[in-house]
């Protein structure tokens, strides 16, 4: 099988163990639907700090999310019902069968680096999950990524690190911004973009999408979005050029 190597990055704080954990009892489809794969973006919604986003119009109607991948003005915020909220926390999402994850007080915050070696969309996945403090020391593992998963939170979104990183980091790798939203409800209808982390830089090999360690929600569909295109692009470079003949 194709082996890919993929670093999990970001703040101090916005949970990157705690997904590496989750992605580890992930079940993911061997062959994810070309279309995820090929989304030049996907869109998905996420809580926008006030200093980032203007209002929207308070009278626009927002429907609910079924999880589909649609157009930024059709993508709601998910907002279960307050009275089902620790009914809901109790929900794990694409487990694998008799998989079980690591207890949330047991995981601890990475100091240096945590290696997993997991199967994903049949493929085996190395994945380096390097401390947030180690931030001067990420750009060592830039150049053998075949894929980057940065993680960010509602606390934490520190757009200059984000936009380093992503300018350091070569074009052509695919490039996941994971909204790590630990807490399933909240009441903020206004949604991030890319477009709102990063203003000046434009790629579609880059997406942004919003999940919960904590349950396992939006995991699956972020790497069924990831792992195809990281394959393909690691393909694409691996094919000899032909020189040309004058």
């Amino acid at each position: 099988p194709q082996q890919l190597s993929i670093l999990l990055i970001g703040e101090e704080g916005t949970g990157k163990t705690t997904l590496l954990e989750r992605i580890k009892v992930t079940q993911t489809s061997r062959r994810p639907s070309p279309t995820t794969a090929t989304t030049a973006r996907a869109i998905l919604s996420c809580p926008v700090p006030k200093k980032y986003a203007p209002s929207l119009d308070q009278d626009e109607e927002v429907i609910e999310n079924e999880g589909s991948s649609r157009s930024l003005e059709e993508i709601p915020l998910n907002t279960p019902d307050e009275n089902n909220h620790h009914e809901e926390e109790e929900i794990e999402y694409n487990v694998k069968p008799g998989a079980r994850m690591l207890p949330l007080d047991k995981i601890r915050p990475t100091i240096g680096m945590n290696l997993a070696k997991v199967d994903l969309c049949g493929t085996n996945c190395r994945i380096w999950d390097v401390g947030g403090k180690m931030h001067d020391l990420w750009e060592r593992y830039f150049d053998d990524a075949d894929a980057v998963i940065y993680c960010i939170s509602f606390e934490h979104q520190n757009c200059e690190i984000l936009e380093e990183t992503r300018l350091s980091i070569s074009d052509d790798v695919p490039f996941l911004i994971f909204f790590h939203n630990m807490n399933t409800t909240t009441t903020n209808p206004e949604l991030l973009t890319c477009d709102d982390l990063l203003p000046h830089y434009h790629n579609n090999m880059m997406t942004l999408m919003e999940g919960s360690a904590k349950s396992g929600k939006g995991v699956r569909e972020a790497l069924e979005w990831l792992i195809p295109l990281a394959k393909r692009q690691q393909q694409l470079r691996q094919v000899p050029t032909t020189p040309s003949t004058k």
